[in-house]
């Protein structure tokens, strides 16, 4: 069947009259900084200036990067005035920006670098981090190995950039014992521990992370030559991705679906019986990305999935915010997150499906989770199983 894009909206986290409202996506921001950079805030996320086209660096990144997060630091005007307006919120709070200089502090007194003096002035309009091959590098990370990981983070002063690196090796092999080597690669100073797989380079542009030093290497030559063949930007599923979602964006996070699903198949070989295969290929996305905007008093986040079949328009469930009123003024941020509760639909579907075609010892885990399904039962089975145990636990009737 061909396939279609539905997006759905997921939510709408709206500004308290004394804050907005932190989400998942703003994590996940402030964890890429901290691998590019030491340390940062979100009050400084977001610059100005001309608006950056975003996931450029998707151009480095290889074409089997399976997932990728990009965090555009300068979406434009219209972004950065509604970021400005939600950051000046925050900073009526009294404790926002004392956390903020200590955030600042300690990542200096931990590892010498002062994030807003040191990182911030040099740090370029987009971060990025890809992962590649996603089942191979989680039983790598099983067996004790590292996953194969890139992070790029843009910059506008290379020699900055590598004084503030040449600080972060030296914390590393001052605190950490940690021991490196420099080396050159087409004129790069790339500086390796091989033991902790890291390895490091800054271009004229760029400073770039690779936990294997041929994805460094190949990150380097797509840097300086400037071709994207054979590079994430260039794959047909990530530009279809691309081409499904919304403008203006400040963050965006895809994930590769079909190729992860294709690696677990081969790995997993005759351990997952064909019905079963045929139920999961049912419901596995060709590809998912996740989005994120800024709007008034708050974020956009939207969610586009590539599924089979026709897109099926449902009704969206409104939020009203009730819950507000029974908040006092000075509230400093809130999140509401309005769902369908009918399970009808849900159960339709998942009466199709047998424990026993999927491959799993019923038997061990429905002992391990004190159930009484067997392989007969359908996962529709299981679920009003699991929700009456919720309820003669807790009380608590979800229905």
């Amino acid at each position: 069947m061909a396939r279609t894009e539905r997006a759905f909206n997921l939510h709408r986290l709206i500004v308290s009259e004394r804050g907005v409202a932190p989400v998942l996506a703003v994590v996940i921001i402030v964890v890429a900084v901290l691998a590019a950079g030491g340390a940062a805030a979100a009050a400084l996320l977001v610059i100005g200036g001309d608006a950056h086209p975003s996931e450029q660096t998707a151009r480095f990144m290889p074409s089997d990067t399976q997932v990728y997060l990009s965090l555009n630091r300068r979406p434009g005007d219209s972004q950065l005035k509604k970021f400005r307006s939600i950051l000046g919120r925050f900073r009526e709070h009294s404790q926002f920006q004392p956390k903020i200089d200590k955030l600042f502090d300690d990542a200096e007194t931990e590892a010498g670098i002062h994030p807003e003096e040191d990182v911030l002035p040099w740090l370029g309009p987009e971060i990025a981090v890809g992962f590649v091959d996603v089942v191979g590098s989680v039983v790598a990370g099983s067996a004790g190995g590292t996953p194969l990981l890139i992070a790029i983070a843009g910059t506008t002063d290379p020699e900055r950039s590598l004084s503030v690196l040449r600080e972060w090796i030296d914390y590393q092999t001052r605190d950490l014992g940690l021991a490196f080597t420099t080396e050159t690669y087409r004129g790069q100073t790339v500086h390796s521990e091989t033991e902790d797989n890291q390895q490091y380079a800054v271009t004229e542009d760029y400073l770039v992370l690779a936990s294997d030093m041929g994805l460094l290497e190949d990150t380097i030559d797509r840097i300086l030559d400037d071709d994207t063949n054979g590079s994430l930007f260039s794959s047909s599923r990530f530009k279809k991705a691309r081409d499904a979602l919304p403008d203006p964006r400040f963050f965006m996070a895809y994930v590769d679906g079909e190729g992860i699903w294709r690696d677990a198949r081969q790995l997993a070989g005759a351990a997952i019986t064909a019905e079963a295969r045929r139920q999961i290929e049912e419901f596995i996305p060709e590809w998912a990305a996740v989005t994120s905007a800024f709007i008034d008093r708050g974020l956009d986040i939207e969610v586009y999935v590539a599924t089979t079949g026709q897109a099926v328009e449902e009704p969206i469930t409104t939020n009203s915010l009730a819950a507000a009123q029974l908040l006092p003024a000075d509230t400093l941020a809130f999140a509401s997150l309005a769902f369908e509760p009918d399970l009808g639909p849900a159960r339709e579907q998942l009466k199709e499906q047998r424990l026993g075609d999927l491959g799993l010892d019923v038997f061990g885990l429905s002992s391990a989770l004190g159930l009484a399904s067997g392989p007969e039962a359908t996962l529709s089975d299981l679920l009003d199983e699991l929700l009456k145990m919720l309820d003669d636990a807790y009380g608590v009737d979800l229905e």
